[in-house]
């Protein structure tokens, strides 16, 4: 798909995309930290709770293996701790509810929101990368010359978002118009794009073919504890 078909969203007005996202562990009964990485050892195995997110976590379907940035950072925390690392499949919409409830140690790629610092800590950042709002740029909903939420913010106007991602939470918070239709995957809301079941797409992560690159920094990080 040629690189005309899109434009980009500045979304000056989502400061709140400028988040915090990494690794984030949870700690039953209060443990220390030291204590906690001690039953890590103990166990053998650093279960890391991995939602997909290309290209930052991604599984082979064919062989279930692991790979991206954070999965490299899972195996190598586990190599310090001197364990085996383990991959727990999960979704966006459970990736912090799995932590809290002890079914892996670590979430890779968390990105940081108020609620979810509520419930788990989130460390220094590991990288930066950007993000962008994707939409056809013939597409006579939208403006010429969108600049802001406001310009898209329109009834009739679709935007498709991976449910229970940090880009869900904060368009949700600042949307009040338009249609937000949350799906599985990035491969479902790339689809309903190019589809035209959506309008607009609030990608994961920017693509060099087809995709605009981003107008906004986020910040991933390595690991946390729950409070």
């Amino acid at each position: 798909m040629p690189n005309a078909f899109f434009d980009n969203v500045p979304l000056r007005a989502l400061p709140a995309l400028a988040l915090m996202a990494g690794l984030s562990a949870t700690a039953a009964h209060a443990q220390t930290a030291e204590r906690y990485w001690q039953g890590v050892q103990k166990a053998g195995a650093l279960r890391c709770g991995a939602a997909v997110a290309p290209p930052y976590v991604m599984r082979d379907p064919a062989t279930g293996e692991y790979t991206g940035f954070f999965a490299d950072l899972c195996k190598e925390f586990a190599d310090v701790l001197k364990v085996k690392p383990e991959f727990v499949d999960t979704t966006w919409d459970n990736i912090v509810a799995g932590l809290q409830a002890g079914k892996w140690d670590l979430s890779l790629a968390l990105n940081r929101t108020p609620a979810r610092a509520m419930a788990v800590q989130f460390s220094i950042p590991a990288m930066e990368y950007q993000i962008s709002l994707a939409y056809n740029k013939n597409n006579p909903k939208i403006a010429a010359g969108a600049a802001s939420v406001a310009d898209i913010d329109k009834a009739g106007v679709t935007l498709a978002v991976m449910s229970g991602t940090a880009q869900d939470k904060a368009i949700s918070a600042a949307v009040k118009n338009a249609t937000i239709m949350r799906l599985p995957g990035n491969d479902e809301t790339r689809l309903a794009v190019t589809s035209r079941r959506a309008d607009i797409l609030i990608p994961t992560r920017a693509r060099r073919c087809g995709w605009s690159l981003a107008a906004f920094r986020i910040f991933p990080a390595i690991l946390s504890m729950r409070r």
